[in-house]
C-alpha cells in the first residue's frame, strides 16, 4: 500500500490535476456565501438535519454533525469544505485518468480528457455551496464506482458490481445532482465490452441497477423519515414533463450561461461530426457504419436521461434546473471525444489536432467565465455585507431612541425588482441578491448580527408608500420602524 501510495504521490500527472484545479478555483480560497450558506451556518443542529436529511443528503448531515459537536467557527468549516472539494476534484481527476490511460494512446489526451469530463463548464456551481466538499465527494465516489464497473464488465466478477453500488449510494448521500456522471463514463465502457446485442442488454440493465438502486433506497429512506420533503409534494406528470422539457432545451443551447450561447451545442456537434467522418472512412459494410452512427446517438441520449433523471423523482413545482443539479450534461463533450480516441486509432491528423483545438477553445472560454462569475460572487457578497451593515446600524439607531426592540420582519417588494446587482454576472440562483429572498433576509440579518426576527405579514399602509418606488441602489427610505416591527423594501 505505501508503494502504490508513493507511486501516485511521484506520478507527475498528479500534480498536473492539482495546478489545473487550482487555476480554476484557486480564487475560492477566501469564504464566499450563496444565499443558501447564510441559512445553512445559522441554522441550530435540529434545523440543518431536517434541511439536507429531508433532500437525501446523509452523509452531509452526518458531517454536519461532527462539525457541530467539535463546535468549528465558520471560516474552519469552510476552509475544510474547500480544501476537500479541492482534493475530490484531483483524486477524480487522476481516478479517471487511471480508469482510460490503457484506451487512449496520447499522453497528452489522457490528461486532457479527464479534465473534459470531470473538470466541465458546470463543475464550478459544486464549488459556490458551503457543502462543498461534500458535493466533490459525491463526484468522487461516481468516478470510482465507474472504474468498478470496468473491471466488472472486463471480469464479470460480481463483487465488483457490488463496490459499485456501494461507491453510488455513497455518491447519492453526498449529492444526486452528480450521479449521472457514473452513467456517462460507464456507457463508453458498456459499448466497448458488449460483443453483440444480448450483452450489451445485460450490461445496460446491471448498471442501470447500479445507478438506479442506491437512488431509490435514498429516496425511500426521504419517504419514510420526511414526509413533508421536496420528493413528497404533488407530482402533476404532464406539467412536470412540459418543465422539463422546457428546462433542458435551455440546458442544452444556453447552458444557464455558464458557456456563452450555443457554444456547447456547436461543439457537440463539431464532435459527431467528426466521428461520422471516422465511421464512413472504415472499410467496412454498411450495417456496421449504421450500428456506429447509432452508438453516438446512445452515448447523448443516455447522458441527456442521466442528467435530468433526478429531476423526474421531484414534485412538479420543485423541478428546478441549475448547473450543479445537471452537472454530467456538461461531460458530454469529454465523452465523446474519450469515445472517439478509445475506437478510432488510426485518426487523420487533422482531425486529432481540430479535436485538441476545440478541447482547448471550450478550456479556455471555460476558464474566462468561471473567472468572471467567482470575481462577481465576491462583489456580491461584498454588497450584501454592506447593505446588511446599513440595516444593523439603523435598527441600533431606532432601538436607542425609542427603547423598542426589533423582533419581527415584514418584507415588500419594489415595482421592478431584480434578484442581482448591477455590473454583477448571475446565472440561475448563482450570485443572486441575499436581499432578492424573503428567507435569505432573515439568516443573512442573524449571521451577521445575532438577530432572530420573526416575519411578520405587511401593513397596507406601508404597501403603498413602497409599491411605486423603484430603487436602484439601497436607500434609507426603504427601511420604515414601527414598534417592534422593522418594514424592508426589496429592491
Amino acid at each position: 500500500m505505501k508503494k502504490y501510495i508513493k507511486n501516485i504521490l511521484t506520478d507527475n500527472v498528479l500534480w498536473i490535476f492539482t495546478a489545473i484545479t487550482l487555476i480554476f478555483f484557486g480564487t475560492l480560497y477566501k469564504m464566499e456565501f450563496a444565499v443558501d450558506t447564510y441559512a445553512t451556518l445559522s441554522f441550530t443542529m435540529k434545523e440543518f438535519i431536517n434541511q439536507f436529511a429531508s433532500s437525501g443528503r446523509f452523509l452531509l448531515v452526518l458531517v454536519g454533525i461532527i462539525f457541530k459537536i467539535l463546535n468549528f467557527n465558520n471560516k474552519t468549516i469552510y476552509i475544510l469544505s474547500y480544501l476537500m472539494a479541492i482534493m475530490c476534484m484531483v483524486i477524480s481527476l487522476y481516478k479517471l485518468y487511471s480508469i482510460i490511460k490503457e484506451d487512449i494512446g496520447s499522453k497528452f489526451l489522457k490528461i486532457l480528457i479527464p479534465i473534459l469530463i470531470v473538470l466541465n463548464a458546470f463543475s464550478l456551481e459544486l464549488f459556490l455551496f458551503i457543502e462543498k466538499g461534500i458535493m466533490l465527494f459525491g463526484v468522487t465516489m461516481c468516478i470510482f464506482a465507474g472504474g468498478e464497473i470496468k473491471k466488472w464488465l472486463e471480469s464479470k466478477n460480481k463483487k465488483y458490481l457490488i463496490l459499485s453500488g456501494i461507491f453510488m449510494l455513497l455518491a447519492n448521500f453526498s449529492y444526486q445532482g452528480v450521479v449521472g456522471i457514473f452513467v456517462a463514463i460507464s456507457i463508453i465502457y458498456i459499448l466497448k465490452y458488449s460483443k453483440n446485442i444480448k450483452e450489451f442488454v445485460i450490461n445496460n440493465i446491471c448498471v442501470a441497477l447500479s445507478y438506479g438502486i442506491p437512488a431509490i433506497i435514498d429516496y425511500l429512506l426521504i419517504k419514510i423519515c420526511y414526509i413533508s420533503s421536496r420528493i413528497n409534494g404533488e407530482i402533476i406528470l404532464s406539467e412536470s414533463l412540459k418543465k422539463i422539457y422546457k428546462s433542458s432545451k435551455d440546458m442544452i443551447l444556453n447552458t444557464y450561461i455558464m458557456l456563452p450561447k450555443y457554444l456547447f451545442a456547436i461543439l457537440i456537434v463539431a464532435i459527431c461530426f467528426i466521428i461520422i467522418y471516422e465511421i464512413l472512412s472504415k472499410k467496412e459494410n454498411t450495417k456496421g457504419k449504421v450500428i456506429d452512427i447509432l452508438k453516438i446517438s446512445y452515448i447523448i441520449g443516455a447522458v441527456l436521461f442521466a442528467s435530468i433523471a433526478p429531476q423526474i423523482m421531484q414534485n412538479t413545482e420543485s423541478i428546478w434546473f441549475v448547473a450543479r443539479s445537471t452537472y454530467s450534461y456538461a461531460s458530454l463533450f469529454g465523452i465523446l471525444v474519450l469515445y472517439l480516441f478509445m475506437n478510432f486509432k488510426n485518426i487523420k491528423n487533422k482531425n486529432k489536432n481540430l479535436v485538441i483545438i476545440l478541447s482547448l477553445v471550450l478550456l479556455i472560454v471555460q476558464f474566462g467565465r468561471f473567472n468572471e462569475i467567482e470575481t462577481s460572487r465576491y462583489k456580491t457578497n461584498e454588497m450584501d455585507y454592506e447593505i446588511t451593515n446599513k440595516i444593523v446600524s439603523k435598527i441600533q439607531e431606532y432601538e436607542n431612541q425609542t427603547g423598542n426592540k426589533i423582533t419581527n420582519i415584514a418584507l415588500y417588494e419594489d415595482k421592478s425588482m431584480s434578484y442581482a446587482y448591477n455590473g454583477v454576472f448571475t446565472t440561475g440562483d448563482t450570485n443572486i441578491k441575499a436581499y432578492a429572498k424573503d428567507w435569505c433576509i432573515i439568516y443573512i440579518l442573524k449571521y451577521y448580527a445575532g438577530m432572530d426576527l420573526i416575519e411578520t405579514s405587511q401593513d397596507s399602509e406601508i404597501v403603498e408608500k413602497f409599491n411605486n418606488q423603484d430603487w436602484k441602489v439601497f436607500d434609507d427610505n426603504q427601511l420604515i420602524f414601527s414598534g417592534n416591527t422593522m418594514h424592508l423594501c426589496k429592491y
